[in-house]
């Protein structure tokens, strides 16, 4: 795999990371399912979808900047404890619905290009002569790569922490804050080897029509 797809590839899914992160629907769908929330919504006597909005608002997303170099995620509350669980649920939550997508889209190109080297192989295994089993056997390791190949790294990670959380505690202050910054790709996606099949591909097509 080319340097240029890596950078692409990890690129891409901190970007999904990314809008799963800054999504309303994303947080409030995430709260509604802790218990947290749950416990506040009977506490309060409140509806769990209208708790989940109301404690969505803790949450804030900054974009990089010069002051900040990485993203930087925040949440507000007067229960440290409460907001470093939220936070750390949140974005292990967002993780997973990044690796979902990528998935799915992964394996969506793998079928399309599985089919093209399939098909390319047929074409030039009923072409190959007996004097060229060589030919025969590398596109058949083809094959068999491409079967072998994960769509996408059950261990993905898209994204990496630039700075820990840090919690301001203040006893002047009931909105203490805990924040972290999180920057680029730590994990990567194993399918984008297909980037390098779809090459591959490519110049052995370009070969067979000068042959």
């Amino acid at each position: 795999m080319s340097q240029k797809a890596e950078e692409l590839a990890v690129q891409t899914a901190y970007e999904e990371f990314k809008r799963n992160l800054t999504s309303a629907d994303v947080l409030v769908n995430f709260l509604a399912q802790t218990e947290i929330v749950k416990l506040k919504a009977q506490l309060e006597n409140k509806p769990i979808a209208v708790m989940a909005q109301q404690m969505a608002t803790q949450f804030v997303f900054d974009n990089a900047s010069k002051r900040h170099p990485a993203d930087r995620l925040s949440v507000s509350s007067v229960n440290p404890e409460e907001a470093q669980q939220l936070l750390s649920q949140f974005i292990a939550f967002a993780n997973q619905q990044t690796k979902q997508t990528l998935n799915a889209e992964l394996i969506a190109k793998w079928k399309i290009l599985f089919q093209q080297v399939k098909t390319a192989a047929e074409i030039k295994l009923g072409a190959t002569q007996q004097g060229n089993q060589i030919a025969a056997q590398d596109w058949n390791g083809k094959l068999a790569l491409m079967r072998s190949v994960q769509p996408l790294d059950d261990k993905l990670v898209a994204f990496r922490f630039v700075k820990a959380p840090n919690v301001p505690l203040s006893p002047h202050s009931p909105n203490q804050s805990l924040w972290l910054m999180i920057g680029g790709l730590s994990g990567l996606l194993f399918g984008i080897v297909l980037v390098s099949f779809s090459g591959l591909l490519s110049r052995k097509q370009g070969n067979g029509e000068t042959n």
